[in-house]
């Protein structure tokens, strides 16, 4: 197990690093993480190194977040994101690739993922928000 300044306890920094190492040691050689609402990319900055040299980190800002600007009509639905997340994912990946979500992004990726996107090999979820909403009753 790993320790250290990932698992420091605040929230948006205490990724499983390594659940991310699992991820890349085997195909595909790249991880399209995604953050949690109101972070940024640069989340996964602390686990890049720890990555082995031939894996691709890709973490960009979501739209509205970090210097991600809001694209024009842009509604900041589940479906726009994962939109967004398809074109992206479509413009900076080649081959096949790890689809990492965190928090309310799980629920965007779980969109994504549904839609069977070409080089999809596996899906991640850290603490993903439920795909039926928030907030949940004590009967959900």
């Amino acid at each position: 197990m790993l320790s250290g300044p990932l698992f420091n306890g605040r929230a948006g920094r205490n990724y499983p690093a390594w659940l991310l190492l699992i991820c890349s040691m085997s195909l595909p050689s790249t991880i399209l993480a995604l953050h949690y609402w109101a972070g940024a990319g640069r989340e996964y900055e602390a686990v890049r190194a720890l990555l082995p040299a031939e894996t691709t980190l890709l973490a960009p800002d979501l739209p509205g977040f970090g210097a991600q600007p809001v694209p024009a009509g842009f509604d900041y639905s589940v479906r726009a994101y994962a939109d967004w997340i398809a074109a992206y994912a479509q413009q900076n990946v080649v081959g096949d690739f790890t689809l990492i979500g965190h928090s309310m992004s799980g629920k965007m990726v779980l969109a994504l993922a549904a839609r069977r996107p070409v080089g999809l090999r596996r899906l991640v979820l850290l603490s993903p928000s439920p795909p039926a909403g928030e907030p949940m009753t004590d009967a959900d």
